[in-house]
């Protein structure tokens, strides 16, 4: 069994953190999100469904 050179676990340890960061800062925005995903969607909805009206 070799030991892993102590760089790559800094590094891996720094990728876990920031991923870890990162999921926490999503965390506080899932309302905002899913509301702008939502809001984006049923716009896109609404214009396709006008656009068939119209070709129809």
């Amino acid at each position: 069994m070799t030991l892993t050179p102590p760089r790559t676990l800094w590094v891996r340890y720094l990728n876990t953190k920031s991923l870890y960061l990162i999921l926490q800062q999503l965390k506080k925005l899932p309302f905002l999100v899913l509301f702008i995903i939502f809001t984006v969607f049923t716009k896109v909805y609404q214009w396709n469904a006008r656009n068939a009206t119209h070709k129809s």
